[in-house]
This record gives structure tokens, C-alpha cells and sequence, in this order.
């Protein structure tokens, strides 16, 4: 009965450590800063989307 008790001990602390291992380890990549990309749009490149745009209603 003794060997019983200990086995099932064992497998909660197993349990329970694990458990807080995973939490941590959630917690710490959650925490993590994320850097933004941001992506600057010149007036160029507004220019040129538009003007094909306009080239295909003209064609049309």
C-alpha cells in the first residue's frame, strides 16, 4: 500500500511540475515584444496603381 502511495505521489508532482513548466513557458512567449513592420507607401508608387487603373477603364 506504501509503494501505491508513493507511485501515485510521484505521477502528482510529475503532474503538477509539468503543469507549471508549460504555464511559464506560455506566460514568457506571450510577454515577448513583437516589432511591428510597418510599410511606407511613396506617392510614386500611389501614382503609378492609379494611372494603371485608369489605363484599363480608358482601354475598356
Amino acid at each position: 500500500m506504501k509503494d501505491l502511495r508513493k507511485i501515485i505521489a510521484l505521477f502528482i508532482f510529475i503532474f503538477v511540475v509539468g503543469t507549471a513548466i508549460t504555464i511559464a513557458s506560455i506566460n514568457n512567449k506571450l510577454e515577448q515584444k513583437n516589432t511591428i513592420e510597418t510599410v511606407e507607401i511613396s506617392k510614386d508608387s500611389t501614382d503609378s496603381t492609379q494611372s494603371k487603373d485608369n489605363k484599363d477603364k480608358k482601354a475598356v
